[in-house]
C-alpha cells in the first residue's frame, strides 16, 4: 500500500510516516495572562503562586504521549514570548514539534503583600522565655517571608504576626515537637455577621 498523498510506502493507514506526522499535531498550546507582584516579584495565576515555566507547561494540551517539554523564553515589555519544543509519540510514531506562544504579564500586588502592608494577621506566635531566640529562628526558617506581617519585641520574647491561620497552624505543629505550646484565641471583629477570631500561640 502506498501513501495517497505522496506515493511513498504507507505506514499509518493510507499515509507514509512523514505525511501522517505532517497531518497530525503532537500538541497544542494556548495563551495566558500571568500576574507579577510588584512588591515581592512573585508570579501568580488567579490566587495561586506559580513560576513562568510551570505556567507555560500548563498551557500545553495533548491527547498524545509526551516524553519531554523544553521551554525557551524572552521578555519584551509586558509580554513573554515562549518557544516550546515537545517530543513524544502519536499512535506510536515519534515526533518532535515546536510552537510559540505569548504570555501577557500584568503587574499587581499579591494577596500576601497586601496583607503585610496593612499589618493584617490572623495569628500571633508568641515566642517566650529563655528559648525565645531559638523559637524565632525556627519560625523564620519555616515561614515564607510573604506570610510574616510583622515581628516585634515583647517583654519576654517576640510577637510574630502571621497572615494565615492555616499556615500558622502548620508551623505550630512542627514546634510542638520541641517546645511547649499553649493556644488561645480572641474576638477581633465581625464581617457580614460572621465573628472573626485571631489565634494566639504562646511558645516556650
Amino acid at each position: 500500500m502506498f501513501c495517497i498523498k505522496c506515493g511513498k510506502e504507507a505506514l499509518k493507514g493510507n499515509f507514509c510516516k512523514n505525511c501522517f506526522l505532517e497531518m497530525n499535531s503532537l500538541f497544542e498550546i494556548g495563551r495566558g495572562i500571568l500576574y507579577l507582584c510588584e512588591m515581592c516579584n512573585s508570579y501568580h495565576m488567579k490566587k495561586s503562586k506559580t513560576t513562568v515555566e510551570g505556567f507555560i507547561t500548563g498551557l500545553v494540551k495533548t491527547k498524545n504521549t509526551l516524553k519531554s517539554v523544553m521551554i525557551s523564553r524572552k521578555e519584551i515589555g509586558n509580554r513573554i514570548i515562549a518557544d516550546v519544543v515537545c517530543s513524544g509519540y502519536i499512535s506510536g510514531i515519534h515526533k518532535t514539534e515546536r510552537k510559540r506562544t505569548t504570555i501577557i504579564v500584568k503587574r499587581h500586588k499579591c494577596e500576601d503583600c497586601i496583607k503585610i502592608s496593612g499589618n493584617y494577621h490572623e495569628a500571633v506566635i508568641q515566642a517566650r522565655g529563655e528559648n525565645s531566640d531559638r523559637i524565632l529562628k525556627k519560625v523564620s526558617s519555616m515561614a515564607e517571608p510573604q506570610i510574616v506581617a510583622n515581628i516585634s519585641r515583647a517583654s519576654t520574647g517576640y510577637d510574630i504576626r502571621i497572615t494565615s491561620k492555616r499556615k500558622a497552624s502548620k508551623i505550630i505543629q512542627a514546634l510542638m515537637n520541641k517546645f511547649d505550646v499553649k493556644a488561645s484565641y480572641k474576638l477581633v471583629g465581625e464581617k457580614k455577621g460572621i465573628k472573626l477570631y485571631r489565634n494566639y500561640y504562646a511558645v516556650r
